[in-house]
């Protein structure tokens, strides 16, 4: 590993020290609570997340590219944006142990990365009739890779994080946005249904940050989306998802932070009896677990919380 992509991955985890983060709070109360407690909790070392690579490697070319624009530099083209991202897929996966690689080994990984750029530049979405490229042109970057940490709920963590970008568009109004890849839209909903908890946690934060002085009110969220994959026919290759949080799901935000501040200050880190996420590829954990099974005597990490603490103190 580089000592750049070292860094970058310190920078990351500290700066989510001792702070609430949307996917912290989402592991604990959507995914496991068991899960959370074992990563964020007693540490317990695991192997990088693969799958993850070719989304990571995609919003580092998304990012050179943007930042060329914030800072007044020529604009770099579809082959400098796939260089950056393949750049850093490889410095991503130099040294990983090839057992931690499922159906999407390294190859499979930088068809992804070189899909997804593809469809950034040149895949219209269906309603705007503008790539995601084109579409980002239309507006002005203020800030790219944006980090905040604010104390915005009382008794509980800050909350803390880094944004893709701040963007002012045509009209002056500004709107945070987000690049996602997906092998499918499906998750993916035109009216935002299912995001809404992201986009309020992010604009909530943001309009109570002094680092963001020129965000006064609860901003948009504009997901970006990329297929990592091609088809044929009428095959939808990007897709634009708005939401607009209000104080409902501000509100909704608030309730969901101090429920985990909640599990967190009680340590009630309960095993997941059943979902449809616990699997190797979502669990880091699951092969010393399999509490889906609902088979006490299955693992070292089926047990109490105080047993599974006791075994790993120290």
């Amino acid at each position: 590993m580089s000592d750049e992509v070292g860094r970058d991955r310190d920078v990351a985890i500290t700066s989510r020290e001792g702070a609430w983060h949307q996917s912290k709070i989402s592991t604990l109360l959507d995914l496991c609570a068991r899960q959370y407690g074992l990563e964020y909790i007693l540490k317990i070392p695991t192997n990088p997340k693969p799958w993850s690579a070719a989304g990571t490697a995609y919003h580092a070319g998304c990012e050179a590219h943007e930042n060329a624009r914030l800072n007044g530099k020529p604009a770099i083209t579809f082959e400098q944006q796939l260089e950056a991202a393949l750049s850093h897929l490889d410095r991503e996966i130099e040294g990983l142990d090839p057992s931690i690689w499922t159906d999407d080994g390294p190859d499979e990984m930088r068809k992804q990365v070189e899909m997804a750029t593809y469809h950034f530049w040149y895949t219209p979405t269906k309603v705007e009739g503008l790539s995601i490229r084109d579409y980002l042109l239309t507006m002005t970057p203020v800030v790219i890779e944006g980090y905040f940490r604010t104390q915005l709920i009382e008794e509980t963590l800050p909350l803390g994080g880094w944004f893709d970008g701040l963007y002012k568009k045509a009209d002056g109004s500004l709107t945070l946005i987000d690049h996602k890849t997906a092998n499918s839209l499906s998750n993916w909903k035109p009216d935002g249904e299912g995001h809404r908890a992201q986009a309020a946690f992010y604009s909530a934060a943001l309009t109570h940050s002094s680092d963001y002085p020129q965000v006064t009110e609860l901003l948009p969220m504009e997901y970006l989306i990329v297929r990592k994959t091609k088809g044929r026919g009428k095959f939808e290759g990007s897709r634009i998802v708005r939401v607009a949080p209000d104080l409902a799901d501000v509100a909704q935000m608030g309730y969901r932070t101090r429920e985990a501040q909640r599990i967190l200050d009680t340590e009630d880190y309960t095993r997941n009896p059943s979902s449809n996420l616990c699997s190797e590829k979502f669990c880091p954990f699951y092969s010393q677990c399999e509490g889906a099974n609902g088979d006490l005597s299955k693992g070292s990490l089926w047990l109490a919380w105080p047993e599974v603490k006791e075994q790993y103190k120290g």
